[in-house]
């Protein structure tokens, strides 16, 4: 699964609902956000993990 620029997406975990949160491209925990939920959309939710997740909705 990669996103449509070619970078690489990395499921690291998912909520009760189906929904995946993904690190998009290469690199360490410092990577983009992505949550993908399970009814089709997704956001770009965080930059790294040192920044707190936006309002997921």
């Amino acid at each position: 699964m990669h996103l449509a620029s070619g970078a690489g997406l990395e499921g690291f975990a998912g909520d009760g609902a189906g929904g995946t949160f993904f690190f998009c491209g290469e690199g360490g925990e410092e990577r983009p956000i992505l949550y993908a939920g399970s009814e089709g959309g997704a956001a770009l939710v965080a930059i790294g993990l040192h920044e707190p997740p936006s309002s997921i909705g």
